[in-house]
């Protein structure tokens, strides 16, 4: 067990800032390696996380990214993004099911407002996902053409890609499972139950897919120049996220006021919230996750306008 909840604590001090982590991180993972770990270990780390995201040490605020190049600073940008995109974008799809579990089509005739969020949500979020993919071939292409002589880095892409697979084999066994379900009259709850099986399976490939991709790009060495056109295309997947949130508050407003019966109808997992209460829920992860890349964001920028004009002396691989 204590190797576990060790790992576990591992892999929380990932979740703290770039700059503590070069500053902090080896003393605090020889600690770890020292002493007996707990569940309460890994909760106290991860508190820590938060407020080193929120309030920084002193000596972190008054020289940013201390010990740590531009070029990693960019990196660590990219992959905050990133994350706030993958669960931006998973909240997306089950926004895309709320509506269908809702008759959502037959709504939107019914009601311009609500139809005009919606096209404007799947709109942008089609920018966002072209944007997102411009930026993100040029350093696939990069870490693919380092990996042929790098076996290290080969072991890092094929995470990502293992990822996607296990997911999309295991969505498709659990749509074959519902449907015969479905098929015999079993429980009503059970095609649900399927579902939120596939959802956490879908979170844990997601997780490892982005904590991949992120320690593959700080192994593969960049240039300033593609790093920073990465970074803009972050920085449109930030707007559209903004975009897109404001489009949500819009339909979570409207909904209850002009489809009432829509809004108060049951829907999501074995059908035990409102359409309204659901995409409450899901508003406030959108929000979360565009709150998260702003501040993202701006640090990258602000990394890239005040860093020092050197290569960056401190490469995070395995441990970013």
């Amino acid at each position: 067990m204590d190797l576990v909840t060790r790992r576990l604590a591992h892999l929380t001090l990932s979740l703290y800032p770039l700059a503590f982590r070069c500053r902090y991180g080896p003393e605090i993972a020889a600690r770890l390696n020292e002493s007996t770990t707990s569940a309460r270990t890994v909760l106290d780390l991860a508190r820590g996380a938060l407020v080193a995201h929120a309030r920084p040490p002193a000596a972190l605020r008054d020289r940013v990214g201390v010990g740590v190049g531009v070029e990693d600073r960019l990196r660590a940008s990219l992959g905050g993004v990133l994350a706030c995109w993958a669960t931006f974008a998973a909240v997306l799809v089950a926004f895309a099911i709320t509506n269908k579990d809702a008759d959502f089509a037959f709504v939107s005739h019914q009601h311009p407002v609500l139809a005009t969020a919606d096209l404007a949500i799947a709109v942008i979020a089609v920018l966002a996902t072209l944007s997102s993919v411009i930026g993100a071939v040029p350093l696939a292409r990069q870490s693919l053409t380092q990996a042929i002589g790098d076996p290290r880095l080969r072991r890092l892409i094929a995470a990502p890609v293992l990822a996607v697979v296990v997911f999309a084999v295991a969505a498709s066994l659990l749509a074959v499972l519902s449907e015969l379900v479905s098929d015999h009259g079993r429980s009503v709850a059970a095609p649900h139950a399927v579902g939120i099986l596939c959802c956490l399976i879908g979170l844990m490939c997601g997780g490892v897919a982005v904590v991949g991709c992120r320690r593959a790009l700080f192994a593969t060495p960049v240039s300033r120049d593609r790093l920073v056109s990465s970074l803009t295309c972050a920085g449109l997947v930030t707007v559209a996220m903004i975009a897109i949130t404001l489009a949500t508050t819009i339909y979570a407003i409207a909904l209850p006021l002009d489809a009432p019966a829509t809004a108060s109808s049951l829907a999501g997992p074995l059908r035990t919230f409102s359409v309204s209460v659901l995409v409450s829920i899901q508003l406030a992860v959108m929000l979360t996750a565009t709150t998260l890349a702003t501040i993202t964001t701006h640090r990258g920028w602000y990394a890239m306008r005040t860093g020092p004009r050197r290569p960056a002396t401190i490469v995070i691989s395995s441990r970013s």
